[in-house]
């Protein structure tokens, strides 16, 4: 089985691990290398500045258009942090466009672990409400509730004995 291939970019034969993954390409690989497809890339967004706009995978995937400037734009508005947490995301991505999937409404942008929690509750306000009204019982009792969850495991697992741990 073969393990290299000819780039078309720069005609050198390289391993397949030096090629993005295409199932479609010989190989299971691209005609590119990884080097010559990013040089191709970049030089494709220099001479067309036009078509190539941020979110263009927001439209073929959702139907919502958000430009680079429409995006900084949000990003200003609420001074670079997440809508729901108030934070910067820490994995240093950019912020999700959060939408409505029905409408394509923007609501705003938010960090990718907000965006996921709201995505998996969405459409399930009585649950999300139940969260939040479980969370602030150990908060109103004056320990964190880190602490709290700690000391309920601890009895859990004290009163059902020592079996239930295996």
């Amino acid at each position: 089985m073969d393990t290299s291939k000819r780039c078309t970019g720069c005609n050198q034969i390289k391993l397949f691990t030096e090629y993005y993954p295409n199932k479609r390409g010989k190989g299971g690989v691209q005609w590119r290398c990884k080097k010559c497809s990013l040089a191709y890339i970049n030089k494709w967004h220099r001479k067309n500045p036009r078509k190539y706009r941020y979110g263009g995978w927001l439209k073929a995937k959702y139907g919502i258009v958000v430009t680079l400037e429409d995006y900084n734009k949000m990003s200003a508005a609420q001074d670079g942090v997440c809508a729901i947490c108030q934070k910067v995301d820490k994995t240093g991505r950019r912020l999700a466009v959060d939408h409505d999937h029905n409408t394509g409404e923007i609501r705003g942008l938010l960090c990718g672990r907000c965006n996921r929690l709201l995505g998996q509750a969405e459409k399930d306000l009585p649950r999300i409400e139940g969260l939040i009204a479980y969370y602030k019982r150990f908060l109103n009792r004056g320990a964190a509730p880190e602490h709290q969850t700690q000391v309920m495991t601890s009895s859990l697992l004290v009163s059902e004995g020592p079996s239930r741990l295996t």
